[in-house]
């Protein structure tokens, strides 16, 4: 029986070197995570004037990733159905929109009250925010405007009162 030592090539034990990697403590990876990064974009609310542009930024770069979307191959270009549902939503007051210092849009955050209706004890059990569609531009992505625009989002639902809010996500790879 031959021993595993001689089973190995020589020249390949010489030159393999193990490479090491620093590790940081569970106390300071926080820290790194969360990196101050300096605040190129402003958050404001979608209004009439710029559902339009709301629109085309969510068909354009939200619903071209939707699983449902690219498996079926549909064309999103004409769909006045579509555009109607995307609007009323926006109608509600509650979506909002990330600019860039120049004014270029970066993102968009489309939230959903499940209830007009604002009875406060009927609130805190049945009705919710929802974080509809969330969707940043290639070019702003890894920067942290999306976590951003949720969290002005769960802000804004709170400061109307509402106790939950949700969020659901879709992955194109699974």
């Amino acid at each position: 029986m031959l021993s595993a030592r001689k089973l190995i090539n020589p020249y390949i034990l010489k030159t393999f070197k193990l490479q090491s990697r620093k590790c940081h403590s569970l106390f300071g990876i926080k820290d790194i995570l969360q990196q101050e990064q300096p605040d190129i974009f402003s958050i404001h609310l979608v209004k009439k004037q710029d559902h339009e542009m709301a629109v085309d930024l969510i068909k354009t770069h939200y619903l071209t990733e939707h699983v449902l979307v690219r498996t079926r191959n549909m064309d999103l270009s004409n769909d006045n159905a579509l555009n109607e549902y995307l609007v009323s939503l926006m109608k509600q007051g509650n979506t909002i929109f990330a600019k860039t210092e120049d004014g270029r849009v970066a993102g968009i955050c489309v939230n959903f009250t499940t209830s007009p209706v604002d009875c406060q004890n009927l609130r805190t059990y049945a009705f919710y925010r929802q974080i509809k569609m969330l969707t940043v531009l290639p070019e702003f992505r890894r920067q942290g405007l999306g976590t951003k625009l949720a969290e002005k989002s769960m802000f804004q639902a709170q400061d109307q009162g509402y106790n939950v809010i949700r969020m659901d996500c879709i992955n194109p790879y699974e």
